[in-house]
């Protein structure tokens, strides 16, 4: 029978938060999300919303990158020091900058929560994940390294603050009382179950076809799931975002993503949404709106 060691108790976990106090920590979220008093919102509704007595439902669309992008992916991350969720932070970025016409966007991203000095900690069971806000500028005039290096910039400088309460932080902030700060959040899934649960050659069994459920309190939520070709996920609530517009935007990903980083060095303004051949029929074949004309 298999012999598990006992993990250390969650509360101990709980002890420590408690004990952390960062001076700066509410001078540091005003700087952060000063001015922001509205959401970039992307205003895809559709046609009939479902009524207040309903529950929400939610749809969701996804995409598997090839394994040639997914490759190409992880090694511009790794070639200019930076990570692969630095990249799709900057991705979601500009997505969101481009649909709502705001060059400045706030979202919401998760932190593990377990990047603490304790004792047994990646081994306790317990609720340790985190969402807070990070709010990014995005310059079409810089290069996309450029671009990309204050992603993880503005990263590192929030997990100096990941513990903070999302509720202090809202109230830090100068978004009107009742509102939300952030409409999408991006998640990033750092541990890949799959590759976890796979054959190791001692096992006499393989856990395989897994699934989930993941349901927040945000209207859209992104997850991202590393692998040979990595996963991208969609969640939205169907009441507030139309299906056929979010399938467009997951489809977006892997074309700015492409675009990324085969232009690194160039100027985010040349990233693109949308292959040539989209663009072309957009703009040849959907404006063939010629009409005769009677000149007498």
């Amino acid at each position: 029978e298999p012999q598990l060691p006992v993990p250390p108790p969650y509360v101990d976990y709980i002890a420590s938060i408690q004990k952390l106090h960062r001076p700066d920590e509410a001078s540091f979220w005003k700087e952060s999300l000063g001015g922001v008093d509205e959401l970039a919102r992307l205003d895809l509704k559709p046609e009939s919303t479902t009524s207040k007595t309903e529950a929400a439902e939610f749809n969701e669309v996804d995409q598997y990158l090839s394994p040639g992008l997914s490759d190409q992916l992880r090694q511009t991350a790794q070639s200019h020091r930076l990570t692969l969720n630095t990249l799709m932070q900057g991705m979601w970025a500009l997505i969101l900058a481009r649909y709502s016409g705001r060059p400045d966007v706030v979202f919401g991203v998760t932190v593990s929560g377990r990047a603490m000095d304790l004792e047994g900690i990646e081994s306790m069971v317990g609720l340790f994940i985190n969402t807070l806000p990070i709010r990014l500028s995005v310059d079409s005039n810089v290069s996309m390294l450029d671009f990309l290096r204050s992603v993880q910039a503005r990263q590192s400088a929030l997990s100096q603050y990941e513990h903070s309460r999302l509720s202090d932080v809202l109230k830090w902030s100068e978004m009107p009382a009742g509102q939300s700060l952030m409409e999408s959040i991006l998640v990033f899934e750092n541990y890949p179950i799959d590759e976890s649960l796979s054959d190791k050659g001692s096992l006499s069994f393989k856990v395989n076809n897994v699934q989930s459920i993941e349901r927040t309190n945000f209207p859209i939520a992104f997850y991202v799931t590393p692998g040979q070709e990595i996963h991208l996920r969609l969640v939205f609530r169907s009441d507030q975002f139309r299906t056929e517009a979010m399938q467009r935007i997951i489809e977006h990903a892997p074309v700015l993503l492409k675009s990324m980083v085969d232009g690194v060095e160039s100027p985010v303004s040349e990233s693109v949404l949308m292959t040539k051949e989209t663009a072309e029929s957009m703009f040849s074949n959907w404006n063939q709106t010629e009409e005769p004309y009677d000149a007498r």
